[in-house]
């Protein structure tokens, strides 16, 4: 996923992935509940392309939303605050919610609001297919007021 979007773009790859997941999680857990092996089988390979669509393109996206001397602290922060609020909170809160109104689908009601806040989120995003990254960096820095000594070993094109 992460070559298509080299050639796409970031952006279509992601708004598909997260189209596919508001359109899909829902029939997806339907076809789950059956009880079948064929439709676990089923949905779960269809959760997981969606899954491979985001996660072969995060790693490249995330690191372009932030500058090189920067990426790093950005991409840190960014993990670890929505790793503290969610990883641990959202199995507990979804089966509160199951037990609360008896409703076997609210992961899937779950995953259609993970893809609607997604969906906006990449709406928002510049897109980078074709950007020489290191050349916009080199010119952040060098823009007027930038000490002489910020600039030193950043290649130059």
């Amino acid at each position: 996923m992460g070559a298509l979007s080299d050639r796409i773009g970031r952006k279509p790859v992601l708004i598909t992935a997260a189209v596919s997941l508001v359109v899909l999680a829902y029939p997806l857990f339907l076809i789950m509940q059956t009880g079948t092996a064929w439709a676990g089988v089923a949905s779960t390979i269809g959760l997981g392309v969606i899954l491979a669509l985001i996660l072969g393109v995060h790693a490249a996206a995330a690191a372009e939303l932030f500058p090189t001397r920067t990426r790093q602290t950005g991409l840190s922060i960014a993990y670890s605050v929505t790793a503290a609020i969610f990883a641990g909170t959202v199995p507990f809160v979804l089966t509160w919610l199951i037990a609360q109104t008896g409703n076997d689908m609210m992961p899937a009601f779950y995953l259609i609001l993970v893809g609607l806040i997604g969906l906006a989120a990449v709406l928002s995003m510049k897109e980078s297919k074709g950007k020489d990254l290191l050349s916009e960096d080199a010119a952040d820095l060098q823009s007027p007021g930038t000490p002489a000594r910020a600039t030193q070993g950043v290649a130059h094109t």
